[in-house]
């Protein structure tokens, strides 16, 4: 799953959560109960919050669950995929390189010549890829950390993700 479809999915379901919250703690309970000789006798429930409890309960667990949400992200587009993770140590640039397949290796050598950054039409037209697989393969490297690409008109900005940005500035 894309990074911002995964954004837009935790976004969604703690926008969902609140109004769940909110709405349980608004909520009135109405109890009809039957006395004998068939009298009814109707209880409601007083509010347990007024509004201003609420909404700020509501405020409380959305910055609660957003913040937990984060730290189980980790640092999103700036953190090393799951493959460079858990190393006894840091990898040098061109062993990172050799973990890719040699079509990957060519897009993150392409981006460090660039500066470490390049529009994803460069990326297809200077390496000779069609549209489809550049986009594919980008995908690929933005879900393993490798790459974090941002809209730009109708293309993508790509550019390398900053431990790896650092790794290939010191030369390693």
């Amino acid at each position: 799953m894309k990074p911002s479809a995964r954004k837009g999915l935790t976004l969604a379901a703690l926008f969902a959560s609140m109004l769940a919250l909110t709405n349980l703690l608004v909520k009135r309970e109405t109890l009809v109960i039957l006395m004998p000789g068939g009298d009814r006798l109707v209880v409601t429930s007083p509010l347990m919050y007024s509004l201003g409890e609420t909404l700020l309960i509501s405020a409380a667990s959305a910055a609660a669950g957003f913040s937990l949400a984060l730290l189980l992200a980790g640092k999103g587009g700036n953190s090393a995929g799951p493959e460079f993770r858990g190393l006894t140590r840091s990898p040098s640039a061109e062993e990172v390189l050799r973990m890719l397949d040699p079509r990957d290796r060519e897009i993150v050598r392409f981006l460090i010549r660039k500066g470490g950054e390049a529009l994803q039409r460069e990326v297809w037209a200077e390496l000779g890829m069609s549209r489809v697989t550049a986009s594919r393969r980008l995908d690929s490297l933005e879900e393993r950390g490798v790459v974090v690409r941002e809209r730009v008109g109708g293309t993508y900005r790509v550019r390398l993700n900053d431990w790896l940005r650092r790794l290939a500035s010191v030369g390693g």
